[in-house]
């Protein structure tokens, strides 16, 4: 309309196109909350128009780690990571769209019941104390699994700065020896957390790690609401006690120790390896 005005086209500055690839994609995202006003879950569903459906499988989130890229689904019914069973009752959905990470509400809350699919046969233990246990045996799965993830990639760290240290003429030699006795540090750590690979290997049996005892754990009660077994509150407290002393030995390999290496690695003009930032001086 302008052109044949005569007059300008008008054209967005970089300003704003620079917004606009910057933008995040508006979703719909539903809220589901308990009898208390608690938050369950968040969901999020497409905002593009039509007719779309979102399914909530009645199951607290995932505990797992958030690594790679998302996974792309309408619903939480295809056999994804998941956490533990909600206990029956009273809950409520309220409908938002986000955009620009701004959170609107649309319409009013819904209400629904959550009722048990079945009469169960054998007697239930209280629903509080259930999930009270399984809500605390999902975060102790969520620091366990997480821990893993930090112990691997704190590793792979290593391995990197070993290499960075051998092209690396100024740096002194106990570099490269404190970088391979944190890499034991961190190797010895990993069998506590996920058991013997060297005697698993060659088909011996291992005790149970505490990694083990978690997944036991969780795979026996994630699929149920009868209540843990007396087998699983005791694997609960086995790992739980064993982690509370580990952990504080990982992070001072990785929060301190690798640190302080990685930082005189710098110092001695070491090329860049993940976990630091290159310090320059003009």
């Amino acid at each position: 309309a302008a052109a044949k005005k005569g007059e300008d086209t008008p054209y967005a500055t970089w300003d704003a196109l620079r917004a606009e690839d910057r933008e995040e994609a508006p979703a719909m995202v539903l809220t589901v909350t308990d009898e208390s006003g608690n938050v369950i879950r968040r969901l999020t569903g497409p905002a593009s128009a039509g007719l779309q459906r979102v399914t909530w499988n009645l199951r607290w989130p995932s505990p797992n780690p958030v690594t790679g890229a998302p996974q792309r689904r309408r619903d939480d019914s295809d056999g994804g990571p998941s956490g533990p069973i909600v206990a029956p009752g009273t809950y409520r959905v309220q409908l938002a769209k986000r955009v620009d990470g701004a959170l609107t509400a649309l319409g009013e809350p819904q209400s629904f019941q959550v009722e048990p699919a079945s009469t169960p046969t054998l007697p239930l233990q209280d629903r509080a104390q259930v999930v009270a246990f399984y809500r605390k045996a999902a975060d102790l799965q969520r620091a366990v699994m997480g821990s893993q993830q930090a112990l691997t990639g704190a590793l792979q760290q290593l391995s990197l700065l070993q290499r960075a240290l051998d092209e690396t003429p100024t740096a002194d030699l106990a570099l490269r020896q404190e970088a391979t006795a944190l890499e034991n540090r961190l190797r010895d750590l990993q069998v506590e957390l996920a058991g013997d690979q060297t005697i698993a290997s060659r088909s011996e049996s291992t005790p149970p790690a505490i990694s083990d005892r978690v997944q036991n754990m969780i795979s026996g009660t994630y699929q149920t609401l009868y209540g843990p077994t007396a087998t699983h509150r005791r694997d609960y407290d086995i790992a739980a006690e064993a982690f509370g002393a580990w952990l504080p030995r990982l992070k001072q390999v990785v929060e301190s120790d690798m640190k302080a290496l990685q930082a005189r690695a710098e110092a001695a003009g070491a090329p860049w390896t993940p976990g630091r930032v290159p310090e320059w001086k003009p």
